[in-house]
């Protein structure tokens, strides 16, 4: 699905909202790419020890140009997350700790609406792009979302299911 250069739309199924979700990185893709070289993308899972945050770091370790670098969950559980390619990540409970940590290019956030609201502002303040896959987002979140990506100058995808 993916080539090198080219642009990458990825499908993730959810067994748990039971339909596909389509996350569209050309955004970040084309801020990303340098030269006409394709770079690595870093990615840091918000959620990642739910459904939908196994299956996106799933995902991640089968793509080569795509990067796991860090995991947020809401309870303590060590500081390292096992992926299913056999390498750790940092996991922590402190979005900020990961972020300054990890350096990603984009936080992919598959959490609850008050949640995701909450972890924004933070990911945004280091200027990192967004996928957003959080469950129950109304459309005053949808404005604060645009308002925060115009004054950040970041892109904020906000997958099908939010909606």
């Amino acid at each position: 699905m993916a080539g090198k250069g080219g642009l990458i739309t990825r499908l993730f199924y959810s067994a748990l909202y039971g339909n596909i979700c389509v996350i569209l990185f050309e955004i970040f893709l084309n801020v990303l790419a340098k030269g006409g070289h394709l770079s690595v993308i870093r990615v840091v899972v918000n959620g990642a020890t739910g459904r939908m945050g196994t299956e996106t770091l799933d995902a991640i370790c089968r793509e080569e140009d795509l990067e796991a670098v860090g995991a947020v969950c809401h309870r303590d559980r060590g500081e390292l997350l096992k992926l299913s390619d056999g390498s750790d990540i940092p996991l922590s409970t402190d979005l900020e700790s990961i972020l300054i940590m990890t350096k990603p290019s984009v936080v992919i956030d598959f959490t609850n609406s008050s949640v995701c609201m909450a972890s924004v502002p933070t990911i945004a303040r280091h200027s990192v792009n967004m996928v957003l896959g959080a469950s129950g987002l109304t459309e005053e979140n949808l404005e604060f979302l645009d308002r925060e990506a115009i004054k950040r100058s970041i892109g904020i995808v906000v997958a099908l299911i939010s909606l």
